[in-house]
């Protein structure tokens, strides 16, 4: 299977709203600005891809049950390039891959390195955590991690001991944290913004 053909920019936009939300082909086509026919015919080659898969709703559009498209299941595409060696391969992905992945993309090195070496150091206590965001507001770094472990709690304190980092490390309760504020935080794990409006039954500002 050619990913990089199925990737291309449109069908890449189209993989960007489904991401977000389970979408039919006409609110697809309504956001990209483009016909149903045209989004209907992309989605068909990535159903068959395997990368998209379809769900009848009980809502009906002229007489017919709507179609609702969502992503298959988790994947990252790896284009990888140094000297001497390069790579492309698509990764099955589980909750610890996805987090790293999320702290990867956090463009200052220095920070995500960081973050990366305190996840692993609170790995052990997994289960424990209710999330962990990284607060940017104000010139400031602060990892956020949620959880109600007076042991999650000792290990970060530790933590900043041990290693020298540009952030700061805050261990908060989920009961006392705000959702509210979630879409000031780059989310690391735990409850997405996406969840909160999801929960709510409200949309995303477009």
């Amino acid at each position: 299977m050619n990913l990089d053909l199925l990737f291309s920019s449109q069908r890449w936009n189209i993989l960007e709203i489904i991401a977000k939300k389970p979408s039919s082909p006409l609110e697809i086509s309504e956001k990209l600005n483009t016909s149903v026919a045209y989004v209907s015919q992309q989605l068909k080659l990535l159903e068959v891809a395997g990368i998209v898969i379809k769900e009848k709703t009980g809502f009906f559009e002229k007489g017919k049950p709507r179609n609702l498209y969502k992503i298959s299941e988790d994947l990252i595409y790896i284009s990888f390039l140094s000297e001497g060696e390069s790579a492309k391969k698509s990764i099955h992905v589980d909750e610890f891959k996805k987090i790293i992945i999320r702290i990867w993309l956090i463009e200052d090195l220095q920070i995500s390195r960081s973050i990366e070496k305190i996840f692993w150091m609170l790995e052990p206590s997994f289960k424990d955590l209710s999330g962990i965001y990284l607060d940017t507001s104000k010139g400031k770094n602060t990892l956020l991690i949620l959880s109600d472990s007076k042991k999650v709690k000792q290990s970060a304190e530790s933590l900043l001991k041990k290693i020298e980092t540009p952030i700061e490390i805050k261990v908060d309760s989920k009961e006392n944290f705000d959702f509210e504020k979630l879409s000031n935080y780059y989310f690391i794990y735990g409850t997405h913004l996406r969840e909160q409006i999801i929960e709510k039954g409200g949309e995303e500002e477009k």
